[in-house]
């Protein structure tokens, strides 16, 4: 009896505790198996050498059981903030899961509430998840003042010596060229305007069609400041947008039906334009082209198609680890992608490497001490598709 007595005072405590250790390895993706053996060790192991300390006797002490898990489950906050519930819950919910759905998930929750009575459990810092979100998008009329989207070129850069002079039809208004956009299979040549206002290239949906690009359900959507009014555009990815000889790999480009002004079936924005330092002469009705070398950073394209969710653990010393998974959305991968992090008043910026296309990837970062990540905001700075279509 005594025994039985002694047991029934030490399994509630230890199973709480196993529960909630276990649980924190089954929210991981960890075998059910080894989570319990982890929980187990971490409640009695601990539980028996305190016994031992304290020159009890041979057996586990129930007031040493209930010390060190009171303890154990005390301390989990400071090193998985606001999970202890959750995984409490799930831990003695796998445990009693021998006795039927329903009583194990009530066990589940029974533990759960008894967890509370440690007091509040701090949440962990907010994370963010979003898609980035595009600047001004594309603009038939360019306004007076228009802000330069992110990753157009300022300043002085290098440019190739050689280039490519592309003949215009029309007038200083309405550049029309033309473009050859390939697909996955098959290439096509388009008539288009050359458009300094606007931020996507466009083409109609029986263009992309004819080069075997077809809308996905789930594409991304844009919003496109036309001559008619707003609309809102979904967004394909072509394989490459040839400007007489000059490829540019991987283009965003936005499906408008109403963006066509026959014979032209789209613009070229500047997500092509801007790898290019353009010149016109208007006496030859010529554009000259010389593309950039200084980097091609690609943050325009690929910001519709990137997906980042940001979290922020403090541990018990005032120590921050942040996490940011990137979903890559696209058919394309992202081989880098710089994104800045702002966390109050101080920034960082963190690098993810080669996002598979409709994969993700990850990247962890420790921040100062005492960074408040509470509030985050996400911007992507540079990026940069895996190219390899063409010789450099």
């Amino acid at each position: 009896m005594a025994r039985l007595g002694g047991l029934l005072l030490t399994a509630p405590p230890l199973a709480v505790a196993t529960g909630a250790v276990m649980g924190l390895g089954l929210l991981r993706g960890a075998p059910a198996g080894l989570a319990l053996l982890a929980g187990l060790a971490l409640a009695i192991l601990p539980a028996l050498g305190l016994t031992k300390l304290m020159s009890i006797g041979r057996r586990l002490s129930a007031w040493c059981a209930w010390a060190w898990c009171w303890v154990l489950l005390a301390g989990l906050p400071l090193y998985f903030p606001g999970e202890r519930e959750a995984a409490t819950s799930a831990g003695l919910e796998r445990l009693a899961s021998f006795m039927g759905s329903g009583a194990s998930r009530q066990i589940g929750e029974l533990g759960a509430g008894v967890v509370t009575l440690l007091g509040e459990d701090p949440a962990p810092l907010r994370a963010a998840d979003n898609r980035l979100e595009a600047k001004p998008v594309a603009r038939v009329e360019q306004p007076a003042g228009r802000e330069v989207p992110p990753g157009f070129p300022r300043g002085e850069e290098e440019v190739d010596a050689e280039g490519v002079q592309l003949s215009y039809h029309g007038d200083e208004n309405s550049l029309r060229i033309e473009v050859e956009i390939d697909g996955p299979e098959i290439g096509e040549a388009f008539t288009m305007i050359f458009d300094t206002g606007a931020t996507f290239t466009t083409l109609d949906r029986a263009s992309l069609d004819a080069i075997g690009i077809f809308l996905q359900p789930d594409a991304p959507r844009v919003t496109l400041q036309t001559a008619n009014g707003k609309i809102e555009a979904d967004l394909v990815l072509v394989d490459a947008v040839w400007l007489g000889g000059s490829p540019v790999e991987w283009v965003t480009v936005a499906v408008c039906d109403s963006c066509v002004h026959p014979p032209a079936v789209g613009l070229l924005g500047l997500n092509v334009s801007q790898r290019f330092q353009v010149s016109l002469d208007h006496e030859r009705k010529s554009i000259g082209l010389k593309r950039r070398t200084s980097g091609d950073d690609r943050s325009l394209d690929i910001r519709n198609w990137l997906k980042v969710r940001s979290e922020a653990r403090e541990s018990w010393d005032g120590t921050v680890e942040t996490e940011l998974t990137a979903f890559n959305d696209s058919r394309r991968e992202i081989r880098t992608a710089v994104l800045d992090l702002e966390c109050g008043d101080a920034a960082f910026a963190i690098q993810l490497e080669n996002v598979p296309p409709h994969g993700q990837a990850t990247a962890r970062a420790n921040l100062p001490r005492g960074t408040d990540c509470r509030e985050q905001r996400l911007e992507l700075s540079r990026a940069y598709w895996n190219l390899d279509r063409f010789p450099r």
